[in-house]
């Protein structure tokens, strides 16, 4: 039996490619895993007024978060980590991560996600279009019962990313029952 060159040709390229594209998946994830360091909550700053001149204390309490205090010692908000708080995992069930704050008014005061492992996003959703998908949950109201309220507005929640609708769907999820768990931990300590 003799082999077809052309055939064994294909296959070879279609095997280097496949290699290819595994160190790339590879490299790629390493990049974006945030591995077994606690999540640095310090980015929730620039979620406040410059003018408050921020700071964020240790983190405490069931669930964690870090009181976000002004410089004259009001509470601004708690800063979080998602995956500390409800351990959210993507569509790949694989570690994401948001860092975001909810004030004592129940209303999110920023969100940034710091790490993920989205196969999807890897390969072709924008890494800008997933940051300002987070970003857009800047001053939603996490008090009203199941649904998102954008405070002073009737908006549901920002749009899904185009093309990892179920990627968006567990974000969404992620920051919304954190920050609500934080807040009502919160609320109900100082009630």
């Amino acid at each position: 039996a003799s082999s077809d060159p052309m055939r064994s040709n294909v296959i070879l390229s279609r095997l280097s490619k496949a290699r290819w594209m595994l160190r790339i998946f590879a490299l790629l994830a390493l990049g974006t895993s945030s591995g077994a360091q606690a999540t640095d909550l310090g980015i929730a700053r620039e979620f406040f007024s410059p003018e408050d001149s921020a700071t964020i204390e240790q983190v405490q309490g069931t669930p964690p978060a870090a009181i976000v205090r002004a410089a004259d010692g009001r509470i601004l908000g708690y800063s979080f980590s998602t995956y500390e708080v409800s351990g959210s995992v993507g569509y790949a069930g694989r570690p994401l991560d948001i860092v975001a704050a909810v004030t004592p008014d129940g209303i999110i005061a920023g969100a940034r996600i710091v790490a993920h492992e989205e196969p999807i996003l890897v390969i072709g959703i924008p890494r800008d279009a997933l940051a300002a998908y987070v970003a857009g949950f800047k001053g939603f109201d996490i008090r009203a019962g199941a649904g998102l309220k954008r405070a002073n507005d009737l908006a549901r929640g920002p749009h899904a990313v185009a093309g990892a609708t179920i990627t968006s769907t567990v974000i969404r999820d992620a920051i919304v029952r954190s920050a609500r768990a934080i807040w009502r931990s919160r609320d109900a300590a100082t009630a």
